[in-house]
């Protein structure tokens, strides 16, 4: 019986392959998205800073939203990490 390749949370990982010659821990589709969405909240302004003030209207109740909402669920929806990727790409 071989040994399943299983990602950190318990996912198994199936033919993905990993980087080689790393040491780098190999990830499920579902951690990388949610490592991906953590590292975008993160480096995006927050409230009170002039980059937060030069966003649009939508922007400044949209982050904040979703960062609530990651805080609690872990997760986005694939609409909300589509705009979520636009508002990252032009910062």
């Amino acid at each position: 019986m071989s040994d399943v390749a299983r990602c950190a949370c318990g996912a198994t990982l199936g033919l993905q392959p990993g980087l080689p010659g790393t040491h780098t821990q190999t990830k499920c589709i579902r951690c990388l998205t949610r490592d991906r969405i953590a590292h975008m909240l993160t480096m995006l302004p927050d409230e009170g800073t002039d980059e937060f003030d030069d966003l649009s209207e939508f922007e400044q109740e949209f982050l904040p939203s979703c960062r609530s909402q990651f805080e609690r669920k872990g997760t986005l929806s694939e609409r909300q990490v589509e705009i979520l990727e636009r508002i990252y790409a032009k910062t």
